[in-house]
């Protein structure tokens, strides 16, 4: 009942272990700290410091999209390598072997493909994997890209069209809108709108 307690307790004051929580479930973190012959408190406490909190670990984990899996793969193969070793020699493990693992996971991870954010702006939704919410994000870049001013004869079509420099979506609803500042006529315009890859 008391490891128990103490379980919960760790999960209270370290709610959020990115990159090992979005993959690790809780029964291979006990099978974990029994093979590094840690308490729980400690254990979650190492943890915490070595692997969920460390920026290389972090940044090691930012892979592309459909590479996520392959972050469990790592950490499932080093949770099951630390309890073979202790298995084959009942050796008390510790501190030493938990930042061997970090540094096992920063090197098999940071060889996934990263994220592929082309251009400097508009939404760009397969953006690099973050293990703070355990889910990808998109590239972050600015949403508006630069507009030319058009001068146009009122109450004639035009036709526009853009280029892009990153993948369109096959079916894209553009809604045309006038940009806020922009100098224009209150004179009805129609539009046509075309966007297009480069």
């Amino acid at each position: 009942m008391s490891a128990l307690w103490m379980l919960f307790a760790s999960l209270l004051f370290h709610p959020v272990l990115p990159c090992y929580h979005c993959f690790i479930e809780m029964s291979d973190t006990m099978t974990l700290c029994h093979a590094l012959s840690f308490t729980v408190q400690v254990c979650f406490d190492t943890i915490h410091q070595l692997v969920s909190h460390n920026p290389r670990v972090v940044e090691a984990g930012k892979v592309g999209p459909g590479h996520d899996t392959k972050l469990k793969d790592i950490l499932m193969d080093e949770i099951n390598a630390i309890k073979d070793e202790y298995e084959k020699n009942r050796v008390k493990q510790g501190e030493k072997r938990l930042q061997r693992f970090a540094e096992n996971f920063i090197a098999a991870a940071s060889k996934l493909p990263r994220a592929k954010c082309t251009g400097k702006c508009g939404f760009q939704p397969d953006g690099p994997y973050d293990c703070s919410t355990c889910n990808f994000r998109s590239c972050g870049l600015p949403i508006d890209c630069e507009f030319e001013v058009l001068k146009v004869v009122e109450n004639q079509r035009v036709h526009l069209e853009c280029e892009v420099g990153f993948p369109l979506p096959g079916k894209i609803a553009v809604v045309w809108r006038y940009a806020d500042g922009v100098s224009i006529s209150n004179t009805y315009h129609h539009f046509a709108f075309a966007l297009r890859e480069r």
